[in-house]
C-alpha cells in the first residue's frame, strides 16, 4: 500500500515560530485526483491513469477530504477470500466516481464501462448461490460521513449480511452517515435487514438517479431499511426486491421511526411475505412526491 504525503501548514508555522519569526497562515492542500485501474501496469501510486492503483482500497487509504477517486471499469473486491468483514469504507469529503474506460479517459460512462464493487471475495458465485456464505457482509459502508462524500457510477453487488452480529445492509450500510449516492445500481445483495441498503442512527443519505433492484432481506426491507433515519430518494427505481419474513415487511422499503422523503421515484414489483410489498411503515412519516 502506497500513501501520499502532504506538507502540513501547522508544521511550517511551528518551525517559523521556533526561529522567532511569523509567517502567514498556510493555505489548505489542493484537492487531488487519485486514479484506480485494475489493469494498470505502472508505478501504482495513483498519480495518473498509467500509474493508477490497481486496488481501490489503496486509493481510499490515501484519500483526504476534497479529493476525488476515479475508477476504471472492472470488478473490485474489498478484501481477500476469508475476510468477510472487508468493506469499501467511504472517506468523509471524498468523491468516488466509476465508469471510466480501461486505460483511463476524461469522461465517465458507467453504462458503457461498468465498474463493479463486489462482495464475492472468492469470485465463485457463478457456481451457485450457496457459495455466498463466503461473501463480504457489507460491500460498501459509511460511518459519520457528510453529504460531500459521494459515490457515483458504480454497481454494488453480492453482499451477504447473514450473521446475527452482521446482518444489516448487504449492499451498503450507513451508520450516522449522510453520503450522496448517485447514478449507481445496487443489486443482488442479501441481508437479514436491508438487503440493498441499511440506514441507521440518524443517517440521511441523498439517493439520486439510482436503481435498487433484485435485493433480498430475510426479515424486512428488501431494498432499503430505514431505522431512525431520513434519506432523500429522488428519481430512483426501487423494484423487484423481496422481504421474506412473515412477521416483517417492506419488500421495497421498510421504515422504523423514520421520515424519508421520496420524490419522483418508481417503487414497483416488490414483494413481502409479511406487510407492505412496496413500503411498510412502523412509527414513521414518509413524504412522497409523485
Amino acid at each position: 500500500m502506497r500513501r501520499r504525503l502532504r506538507r502540513s501548514g501547522v508544521v511550517v508555522a511551528a518551525m517559523a515560530t521556533a526561529l522567532g519569526g511569523l509567517v502567514p497562515a498556510q493555505p489548505a492542500a489542493a484537492a487531488t485526483v487519485i486514479y484506480v485501474d485494475q489493469d494498470a501496469g505502472g508505478g501504482e501510486d495513483g498519480s495518473s491513469w498509467s500509474d493508477a492503483y490497481t486496488d481501490l482500497q489503496d486509493a481510499l487509504a490515501a484519500a483526504l477530504a476534497g479529493d476525488e477517486i476515479r475508477v476504471a471499469e472492472g470488478t473490485y473486491r474489498p478484501g481477500p477470500a476469508g475476510d468477510r468483514s472487508a468493506t469499501f469504507a467511504l472517506v468523509d469529503g471524498v468523491r468516488m466516481t466509476g465508469g471510466y474506460p480501461t486505460g483511463g479517459g476524461a469522461v465517465a460512462d458507467p453504462d458503457t464501462h461498468q465498474t463493479v464493487l463486489s462482495g464475492d471475495l472468492a469470485a465463485d458465485d457463478l457456481s451457485g448461490r450457496g457459495k455466498r456464505v463466503e461473501n463480504s457482509y457489507s460491500v460498501v459502508s459509511a460511518t459519520g460521513v457528510g453529504s460531500s462524500t459521494v459515490i457515483d457510477g458504480f454497481t454494488i453487488t453480492a453482499g451477504n449480511a447473514d450473521e446475527p452480529a452482521r446482518n444489516e445492509g448487504g449492499g451498503m450500510r450507513n451508520d450516522a452517515a449522510s453520503p450522496t449516492i448517485v447514478n449507481t445500481t445496487i443489486t443482488d445483495n442479501f441481508a437479514s435487514f436491508g438487503g440493498g441498503i441499511h440506514n441507521t442512527s440518524g443517517s440521511s443519505p441523498a439517493i439520486r438517479a439510482t436503481t435498487i433492484s433484485g435485493n433480498t432481506a430475510a426479515g424486512s426491507g428488501g431494498g432499503i431499511y430505514n431505522d431512525d433515519s431520513s434519506p432523500t430518494i429522488t428519481g430512483t427505481t426501487i423494484a423487484a426486491n423481496t422481504a421474506g419474513s412473515p412477521s416483517g415487511g417492506g419488500g421495497g422499503i421498510h421504515n422504523v421511526s423514520s421520515s424519508p422523503t421520496i420524490v419522483h421515484t418508481a417503487i414497483s414489483h416488490n414483494t413481502a411475505a409479511g406487510s407492505g410489498g412496496g413500503m411498510h411503515n412502523v412509527s414513521s412519516s414518509p413524504t412522497i412526491v409523485s
